[in-house]
This record gives C-alpha cells, sequence and structure tokens, in this order.
C-alpha cells in the first residue's frame, strides 16, 4: 500500500511505494507518473512508508531505514543479527517528534522509542521487551499520546457467538513515554469488531 504525501505549498503530490525490497518515490501528474528516486532495503513485505517529519521510515526485521523524502537519502539507523520477512509499520508523534517501532531488533521483538531531529539524526529514546510486547504487528498512538499494540490469540469456539464462529481475544496494552508504566486488559470480541 503506497503513502501518499501533498507538498502544502506546491500542491505536487508524491506516491511513496514498497515491495519488501525496493522504495521508491512517484511524483503523481493528472494522467502519469515519474519516479523520482529509488532505494532498496530489507524493509519485509508487511512494512507501509510512514511519513516521519521530512523522511520517510520503513522497518523490516532488525534493519530499520530512514528516506530523505525529496532525495531519497538514506539513513540506515538500525542494523541487527536478523534480517528477512515480515516488516512493521511505525507510529510517528508529530508534537513530541518521537516515532514507534514494534519489530525484531536483536533477535527479540521490542517496542522501541525514538526521537526524530531530521533524517541523519535518529536517537534511541527507550526500549521494552518482555510480557506484553508479544510477536509482529505494529503500534498506534492513541489519546494521551498512550501506545496501543493488539495480540491476538485464538481461544476456538465459543457458544455466544453466532454460528460457533471462532472467537479471539485481544490483550491491549498502554505504554507511558517513559516505558516505565503499563496497563493491560483482556478484550473479548470477535474478529470483526477489533478496532484500536
Amino acid at each position: 500500500m503506497p503513502t501518499v504525501v501533498q507538498d502544502p505549498i506546491s500542491g505536487n503530490v508524491t506516491a511513496f511505494v514498497t515491495d519488501g525490497i525496493q522504495v521508491s518515490a512517484v511524483s503523481l501528474g493528472s494522467v502519469s507518473g515519474l519516479v523520482l528516486w529509488t532505494q532498496t532495503g530489507e524493509f519485509g513485505c508487511q512494512s507501509i512508508p510512514t511519513v516521519v517529519g521530512n523522511s520517510i521510515v520503513l522497518v523490516g526485521p532488525g534493519q530499520y531505514y530512514a528516506f530523505d523524502q525529496v532525495t531519497g537519502a538514506a539513513n540506515h539507523f538500525w542494523s541487527g543479527g536478523v534480517s528477512g520477512g515480515g516488516g512493521s509499520t511505525v507510529a510517528y508523534d508529530a508534537t513530541r517528534q518521537q516515532f514507534y517501532v514494534l519489530e525484531d531488533y536483536d533477535p527479540d521483538t521490542t517496542l522501541s522509542a525514538y526521537h526524530y531531529a531530521d533524517n541523519f539524526h535518529i536517537k534511541l529514546l527507550w526500549q521494552r521487551t518482555g510480557d506484553g510486547v508479544g510477536y509482529g504487528g505494529s503500534v498506534a498512538i492513541g489519546p494521551r499520546q498512550r501506545l496501543f499494540r493488539w495480540e491476538q490469540h485464538d481461544l476456538g469456539a465459543r457458544s455466544c457467538h453466532r454460528d460457533n464462529a471462532s472467537v479471539h481475544s485481544g490483550f491491549v496494552c498502554k505504554w507511558s513515554d517513559a516505558g516505565t508504566h503499563e496497563q493491560c486488559s483482556l478484550d473479548n470480541r470477535p474478529d470483526s469488531s477489533v478496532r484500536l
């Protein structure tokens, strides 16, 4: 899925598209497009380009990248001991200039918070591993800048749902910015009603 950005001054529209190995910036016209730049990396097939300041951020297992939106200049700001598969989409808080990654780090699944100054100045703020972090997926930013993550567990058939449909349970965890306070709750509902 591409990420589409419109320049507020010029009105130009650019789409950032990835296939898990390459990312391209495509200037979109009324009837055609022009590839502005293309870069390569190990983003994983599930990562969606996220606008972070003047950059696009893409992450795959153990491999985290920032690309300047205009030039495509690459910053491979984390390279761990793992790569391949998966991928995750980061969540960006523009007010705090922070973004959050839930992905394999080296090698454990880790929730990481980064401060973004510009494409080449990205600083790790804190990390969490272990209980509540889970495996795979992405995080979302909710009210009061809390982070939310959905973890799905198959509980099997239950008679309280139509046609004995499979029911899943979500363990929703919220972390504060410092990563020290955690609230978790168990949510039981059919998959079709799951929303962050």
